[in-house]
């Protein structure tokens, strides 16, 4: 989860609608460019890894998953207590990646 905040807070805690998962948190300072670009960085390794990131959108804070990795979509699933049947959105960088992924469409 990225927050404008001159400190990086690590703690763990657990998923309210799941008594059995217990999540790690890292919040990271994104204040300046350099720290801004640190913290892109580390997204982008987390979600390589098959691991969840939050991020700030206008309005509300998202759930961020790599879209190509089943295991990690079913967590978010698991994570906000999500039923099967209800989609999620699935963010792409522009209309050639989105040609890409579903080519018959476009």
């Amino acid at each position: 989860m990225f927050r404008h905040d001159p400190f990086v807070h690590h703690c763990a805690h657990p998923v309210p609608r799941s008594p059995y998962t217990v999540m790690n948190s890292v919040v990271l300072s994104t204040h300046t460019a350099a720290l801004f670009a640190e913290a892109v960085e580390r997204a982008a390794d987390l979600l390589r890894a098959g691991q969840l990131v939050a991020l700030p959108t206008e309005t509300v804070y998202g759930l961020a998953a790599n879209a190509w990795d089943a295991a990690a979509v079913a967590r978010i699933y698991e994570v906000k207590g999500r039923p099967a049947r209800n989609p999620i959105i699935f963010h792409v960088a522009g209309l050639e990646l989105a040609r890409v992924v579903r080519p018959a469409k476009f």
